[in-house]
């Protein structure tokens, strides 16, 4: 038999808005109690009180609480902008893999950006709109989607925050806040990219430099 903690456990942390609501206390707790009792009965499969789940969902609140990184506690090191980027996505063949590879030397000879992400039937690189004859010269495969006028923000965060569970998650919520949508991520062991239309480079910024830098520096 699944426990209301348990039941409850999972309704919350599966849904982004009751995550956010409840981690930044901007829901009435007993309202969402009253919510959620049917949904909780449903796998519980049992009859449950609302004032249980009320109990409860002030436990998982504290415990969301301490696990879930703030603005004041996450410190961004640097924020960096890349923009007039096209993104390309090829089918992952054997031939498209050995021509990207050429494609990176080629640009990266020139200082140019490149990101370059193989999944198990793709091939995506995001490169410069300016590199894009090096890509049509070494690459006669047609791509099966193509994206221009793309910006790159980096973000830069010390190495402790590698192992904090939920940091890209609060990243990444800050900007779809803004009904900005993100087309695609890249990371290393310190660095966030995420890749947005060129035309949100600006508002996708400044928030998070509002959000974790501005407010940082204000508390020094």
């Amino acid at each position: 038999m699944i426990r209301i903690s348990d039941a409850l456990y999972d309704l919350v942390t599966q849904n982004h808005y009751l995550r956010f609501g409840i981690n930044k206390h901007i829901l009435n707790l007993s309202q969402v109690a009253k919510l959620l009792r049917p949904l909780i009965e449903a796998r519980t499969k049992k009859e449950v009180k609302e004032r249980a789940i009320l109990m409860h969902l002030s436990r998982l609140q504290r415990r969301i609480d301490k696990i879930t990184p703030t603005e004041e506690s996450t410190k961004l090191l640097q924020l960096s902008v890349r923009s007039d980027l096209c993104s390309m996505t090829f089918e992952n063949t054997r031939n498209v893999f050995e021509k990207a590879q050429f494609v990176y030397a080629s640009i990266t000879s020139k200082r140019g950006f490149i990101a370059l992400s193989q999944g198990q039937n793709e091939i995506t690189m995001i490169i410069d709109q300016s590199s894009l004859t090096i890509v049509q010269q070494l690459i006669s495969s047609r791509p099966k989607y193509t994206k221009k006028d793309l910006s790159a923000i980096q973000i830069q965060f010390e190495e402790k925050y590698s192992d904090i569970p939920g940091l890209i998650y609060h990243v990444i919520q800050c900007v779809t806040l803004q009904n900005i949508n993100i087309s695609e991520i890249s990371s290393t062991y310190t660095n966030l990219i995420i890749f947005i239309e060129q035309k949100n480079t600006g508002l996708a910024f400044n928030t998070l430099y509002n959000t974790f830098i501005a407010k940082n520096e204000h508390l020094l």
